[in-house]
């Protein structure tokens, strides 16, 4: 693992175990079957690759900051989230890159009784992104500016494991006297399978497009209604709080493959985000 990724796991380890220390304990009402709203603010880091041929025929690889704040709807039957995310930073190889991920993402979703009871639940239903990345080298002069939008509808499928801590607990570790108080969390993974992947992007380069005044950005655009594949992931872990808010420890692997004959655009990332999730009713 490397020290990024080392680091953020320190830090957000620190940090949710002061939250938790200083917050109430749960009692034994279980604040999961109430209908819930929740504003989410995420913070974390991305190893991203990127495979670039309409800017350079070149891999770049590095590190982004993430940020999102989105709302959340939870009720028994189903649920629903809106959030926009963007990530920054700098990839590199022979030059570097600056690049810019703008996220919109939504998605609803139903339970499935025959497949959920007490302690397991499964849900299913679509989510809908839209991205636009922007990527700047200066090193390549006329054709040192990229920027794509690009759109996915999913089918979607969420499986959600609880595993809480009903009663205290006295425990001992050689001389070491502690006590485990009562605790409701849970581990979930999401799965979202592509049905269709557009993209609005150059024909050919961006010699004609950029940042510059005189140009048109979106010059020689065209728009693809079935463009390539994409593939997203979601592993997230969540304790609850008695106060109804919630910390969520989530990682997220993405993958979005454009085809093209000189323009073709690869990109993966690997996200670990801190989520602070904050009850708005009630």
């Amino acid at each position: 693992m490397s020290r990024f990724f080392a680091k953020a796991f320190l830090m957000v380890f620190i940090i949710t175990g002061c939250l938790t220390s200083l917050s109430a304990q749960l009692d034994s009402t279980d604040i999961r079957v109430q209908n819930r709203t929740y504003i989410q603010l995420g913070l974390g880091g991305t190893r991203a690759t990127v495979r670039d041929f309409a800017t350079s025929p070149l891999f770049y690889t590095g590190y982004l900051g993430s940020l999102s704040i989105g709302i959340s709807r939870v009720i028994p039957k189903r649920e629903s989230r809106i959030d926009f995310r963007a990530d920054a930073g700098f990839l590199e190889e022979n030059t570097a890159l600056t690049m810019f991920v703008y996220r919109t993402t939504m998605q609803h979703l139903w339970k499935l009784p025959y497949l959920s009871n007490e302690r397991f639940k499964t849900s299913w239903g679509g989510m809908a992104d839209v991205s636009m990345i922007e990527r700047r080298n200066p090193a390549f002069g006329n054709n040192s500016y990229g920027l794509d939008l690009l759109s996915t509808i999913f089918a979607s499928a969420k499986t959600r494991f609880q595993f809480d801590r009903k009663d205290k607990k006295e425990k001992r570790f050689l001389f070491i006297r502690y006590t485990l108080k009562p605790v409701q969390h849970d581990l979930s993974f999401q799965l979202a399978l592509p049905l269709l992947n557009s993209s609005y992007r150059n024909g050919f380069n961006h010699l004609r497009g950029g940042p510059e005044p005189d140009n048109d950005v979106f010059t020689d655009y065209r728009f693809r209604l079935h463009s390539g594949f994409r593939l997203a992931t979601e592993i997230a872990y969540t304790r609850h709080l008695r106060n109804g808010n919630g910390l969520r420890l989530a990682y997220l692997w993405d993958v979005n493959s454009n085809p093209g004959h000189f323009e073709k655009l690869e990109l993966a990332q690997h996200t670990i985000q801190f989520i602070f999730l904050f009850k708005a009713n009630g």
